[in-house]
């Protein structure tokens, strides 16, 4: 038999250094239902430490295999499955039940999707969360039109590096937010219309950057509330903020005059499978 490794969380909390474990085990079988993959790439995401640390919204059963995305080739079918998943390249859809961090790992049948054979598996393993979040943050919240206002911080964000560049095909004008000039240029090549530096004089630069528009929905990834201070006079009258981070670990907040008298709404995005 072949050992499988994989990297597991042994203990929650803070204490990552000690508390996560790379293991081996037999190798893996399938049950009804059920594939197993080989792993060929497994993203690092934000919500994998958060999991770990028992702040996410999947609490961890430990000891809990890490690694919730990914992309791998079936090796192994269980019964009730069909057949021709194997030797299928599929992603796995995330849901932090089973680990992708692993050089094998058994997926429900019904958690995996058949894809192409030429393209990135780097691109491939992320596929089912940043590319994900970016189309339902731009579908989801806002009924867009071409030629609308749309607003983001943490720009430069694996989530924005989707979210530009679907915005702007479909025909939505974009300002984008950073917290370092050295990022400007690379927000820009994705497509940002307006691409500002964070500082206390974000809120008057964006309203001279704007030129008189409104952001329809501002998306927000620091969970800073003095950030989302600063950017939400941009947003109209009746606009959203949906919140698809928190870099800071903080809770955003609308300023009490712009949640009671300008009727702006405060939303999140969560994607588990």
């Amino acid at each position: 038999m072949t050992a499988v490794d994989k990297v597991i969380v042994t203990a929650v909390g803070t204490d990552l250094e000690n508390n996560i474990a790379l293991v081996s085990e037999a190798n893996l079988t399938a049950g009804a239902g059920e594939v197993v993959v080989e792993v060929e790439a497994a993203p690092v995401n934000g919500a994998d430490t958060l999991f770990a640390m028992g702040w996410f919204g999947v609490y961890p059963e430990v000891p809990a295999a890490m690694g919730a995305e990914g992309v791998g080739r079936v090796v192994a079918v269980g019964s009730g499955v069909d057949a021709a998943l194997l030797g299928r390249r599929v992603i796995m859809i995330p849901t932090f039940r089973f680990g992708t961090w692993a050089t094998r790992t058994v997926v429900p049948a019904a958690n995996v999707v058949p894809v192409p054979e030429d393209a990135d598996p780097l691109q491939l393993a992320m596929l089912a969360v940043n590319p994900a979040t970016a189309h339902v943050l731009l579908h989801e919240y806002v009924d867009l039109e071409p030629g609308d206002w749309i607003g983001l911080d943490l720009a430069n964000s694996a989530v924005a590096h989707y979210l530009v560049p679907l915005a702007k095909r479909a025909g939505l004008a974009v300002l984008a937010v950073v917290r370092r000039e050295a990022v400007v240029d690379e927000v820009k090549d994705l497509g940002a219309d307006i691409v500002l530096v964070d500082g206390e004089d974000l809120s008057a630069r964006i309203a001279d950057a704007l030129a008189g528009e409104r952001l329809r929905v501002l998306f927000e990834g620091t969970g800073d509330p003095a950030q989302v201070a600063r950017l939400v006079p941009a947003v109209a009258d009746g606009g959203t903020v949906v919140a698809f981070a928190s870099a800071t670990g903080q809770t955003p907040a609308i300023p009490l005059a712009d949640l009671i008298y300008r009727g702006i709404a405060l939303r999140s995005v969560y994607i588990v499978g």
